[in-house]
């Protein structure tokens, strides 16, 4: 099956160039089959590009005509930019998954994210830094990254305390007062920062009521 690399340029084809070649060699064919039987297709007919192996799984995106606009997916605070309306599919074992998917499910890393992101958009690529979050009273609910992209947005949720304020500080600057947000008929409180370029610390701060 002939490969159609987007060539942006020289530097990102020869990026591409051995993933390409390791899918290829490995099971490209039975990517394609699988491809086939999910779109209802003949084999023949799939064309999809490798983007890399992680851990025995294969990052990869169907080519064909998508709506030209621009369009995202963040997954873990890593966010992959596309041309087009499309996304990323994930296969290993005879399935497929959305990236989300792949990351909830332990296919891939936070690193294996970093490093796709990194080769996939490398006029984007950047440094990471450490967000150090101080969190003795384990009020955040949903876990954060180690390290975050410099312009990640990011959303912190915590639980709902009674009583009392919680104000959240990033590199000892406010964040202002905690948002209530209703998710699955249950409350949680939220804060918003976009990460900074330097390492970082977070910490909260409880005012008012009894404590």
């Amino acid at each position: 099956m002939k490969k159609h690399i987007r060539a942006i340029s020289l530097i990102l084809i020869l990026c591409f160039a051995a993933a390409l070649i390791s899918c290829e060699k490995t099971d490209h064919k039975k990517i394609a089959e699988e491809y086939a039987k999910l779109n209802k297709a003949v084999e023949s007919g799939i064309d999809f590009t490798c983007y890399g192996e992680f851990n025995g799984a294969h990052v990869v995106m169907l080519n064909g005509v998508y709506p030209d606009a621009l369009s995202e997916e963040t997954v873990d605070g890593v966010t992959f930019y596309h041309s087009q309306i499309k996304s990323f599919d994930v296969y290993k074992n005879g399935k497929f998954y959305t990236l989300r998917e792949a990351f909830d499910n332990g296919l891939l890393t936070h690193d294996n994210l970093v490093t796709l992101s990194e080769s996939y958009n490398p006029e984007r690529a950047g440094k990471y830094y450490t967000l150090n979050v101080i969190d003795l009273d384990n009020y955040i609910i949903e876990r954060l990254n180690g390290t975050y992209k410099a312009g990640t947005s990011v959303t912190v949720k915590t639980e709902v305390l009674l009583d009392v304020d919680m104000i959240a500080y990033l590199n000892g600057e406010s964040l202002g007062r905690q948002t209530a947000v209703l998710e699955n008929d249950e409350y949680h409180w939220e804060f918003y920062f976009t990460m900074p370029e330097c390492d970082s610390t977070l910490t909260f701060e409880l005012s008012g009521g009894m404590f």
